[in-house]
């Protein structure tokens, strides 16, 4: 007999369902190759993040032969990173000439994520805020919940909450595949304007020679700083990893509060969403 009380969605993993965690933080410019040195410096080695490497890009030169790629420009960045045993990047920390990056497949929440995260940005945006403004601070998360049961019956809308601002009103009487995509623009206060973009799909994915379902939530919301008509962002490089530890506390619970408007009640208590 058919167990009708199994849930037919579940969370990627036990307790929540973030695929991956992100946070960035954007220049209005490239650094340096000095800048560059000195981070390359300033970092070293990170033994929890063993894996370091330069990152570097090409150029095309056009004309009228076929493109021809060149190396490019020097050192573009550093990337350092912890490889899982199936070669695929557990978590990276990426200084580049014009951003910053820190992500992780392995979220354990995010006191431990931003708790790991700030103490590399704390030593890096020194480095940058000397010479380049911030033009950006971002945060992405994506949750994915799996399929348990037959597509031809279940399309991912058992678990959205009904007439959820976030979603396009079609996708709840949807039989097939099916994406809702949308962003918008908040004025957040006299310097900062903020970005929303909100994808959900219900897609097909094929791992290991098997197929699943899954409902995938991705939530990527920027500080935009430095903007025409805005006021400037410019703190000094002491103060730099206070204003972005205080952008990115915003933004964590504002991600929080996008999910719970997307998914439902029952699914929100599932993941520990609320309460």
């Amino acid at each position: 007999m058919a167990d009708n009380t199994k849930p037919t969605f579940e969370p990627l993993h036990k307790g929540h369902a973030i695929e991956q965690a992100a946070i960035f933080v954007h220049m209005d410019r490239e650094i340096d190759d000095a800048a560059i040195a000195d981070i390359k410096k300033a970092m070293g080695t990170l033994p929890e993040l063993p894996k370091r490497s330069e990152l570097r890009g090409i150029t095309l030169a056009i004309g009228p032969s076929m493109p021809t790629p060149r190396p490019g420009p020097g050192v573009g960045g550093l990337s350092f990173s912890k490889i899982q045993a199936d070669g695929a990047v557990e978590t990276e920390l990426r200084a580049e000439r014009s951003a910053i990056t820190f992500r992780t497949t392995l979220y354990t929440g995010w006191v431990n994520f931003w708790g790991q995260g700030r103490k590399y940005f704390d030593a890096l945006l020194p480095h940058y805020v000397d010479k380049v403004k911030i033009s950006g601070i971002a945060i992405n998360y994506i949750d994915k919940f799996v399929l348990h049961a037959s597509r031809d019956k279940h399309t991912g809308s058992e678990i959205l909450r009904p007439n959820s601002r976030f979603l396009s009103p079609h996708i709840y009487g949807e039989k097939d595949l099916w994406h809702s995509h949308t962003g918008w623009f908040e004025r957040v206060d006299d310097t900062a304007k903020r970005l929303f973009n909100v994808n959900v799909d219900f897609l097909d994915e094929q791992k290991d020679e098997q197929q699943s379902s899954s409902l995938v939530i991705t939530t990527l919301l920027t500080d935009m700083l430095n903007q025409p008509g805005f006021k400037p962002f410019s703190p000094a490089s002491a103060d730099a990893s206070a204003a972005v530890n205080e952008h990115l506390g915003r933004l964590h619970d504002l991600c929080k509060d996008v999910l719970s408007g997307i998914i439902n009640e029952e699914m929100c208590r599932r993941i520990a969403l609320k309460g």
